[in-house]
């Protein structure tokens, strides 16, 4: 009878381990300075991969974003820019050009699921000093395109697409225009006087920061895209 009860205990105790939800296991690590990065997997959890960032100070930051992080490699479409990365990571994304300007610490990006049809999210983390992580950009619809001085302060600007553009019709593309973040204290701010800039001079059109129903661009004229009414429904 006692061996009985204790074999009975025990399944009973494999049963509510075997039920329990899976831990959050590690995927990836990555090292830099002082910090320990470290992807997690989660398959039973809707943010799952996370990223876990171990810093001096005995400092632990979690960082999870909805629908889980994305790899580099699928959300930045410009190839030359993503293949720029110096961190041998799938899910983070550094470049010798992205630092941050009083430190002059490398910045690290890490982007999240997309919704479709907008681009994917994006997060840009400064790894302080001191253990704290502190968020540079967020943007839950944002493709890093670029990242230059276009203003000449010696600080790169980040330059993407905040929406995708769709066609109406053979030569009618909707109005999407690109958006510039310059770095402002310790916060990325969106530049309406660089973004308008960036779309002019890249033979594109301006109608606003932001993307509208209400006009198109014609990309079939020789003299370059045009704002034009938007057509009509069908």
């Amino acid at each position: 009878m006692r061996t009985s009860i204790v074999a009975a205990v025990a399944g009973l105790v494999a049963g509510a381990a075997a039920a329990a939800p899976a831990a959050w296991q590690p995927v990836e690590t990555t090292h830099i300075g002082a910090y320990t990065l470290t992807v997690e997997s989660d398959a039973s959890a809707d943010d799952s991969p996370r990223l876990e960032i171990a810093g001096p100070g005995g400092h632990t930051t979690i960082l999870s974003m909805n629908g889980g992080l994305a790899a580099v490699k699928d959300a930045m479409s410009t190839k030359s820019l993503a293949a720029l990365n110096k961190l041998r990571s799938k899910y983070l994304y550094a470049a010798d050009a992205l630092k941050d300007r009083a430190s002059g610490d490398r910045l690290v990006v890490v982007f999240g699921a997309a919704e479709d049809p907008d681009p994917y999210a994006i997060r840009v983390l400064h790894l302080a000093a001191n253990g704290q992580v502190q968020t540079l950009l967020s943007d839950d619809s944002f493709e890093l395109t670029a990242i230059t001085d276009l203003n000449g302060d010696r600080t790169p600007e980040l330059v993407g697409r905040p929406s995708y553009s769709q066609m109406d019709t053979k030569c009618l593309s909707t109005y999407d225009p690109m958006g510039v973040y310059r770095l402002s204290g310790a916060q990325y701010v969106y530049d309406e006087g660089l973004s308008k800039t960036y779309n002019l001079t890249h033979r594109y059109v301006w109608a606003g920061p932001k993307a509208r129903e209400d006009v198109a661009v014609d990309l079939c004229l020789k003299a370059g895209p045009k704002l034009v009414p938007a057509p009509g429904p069908q």
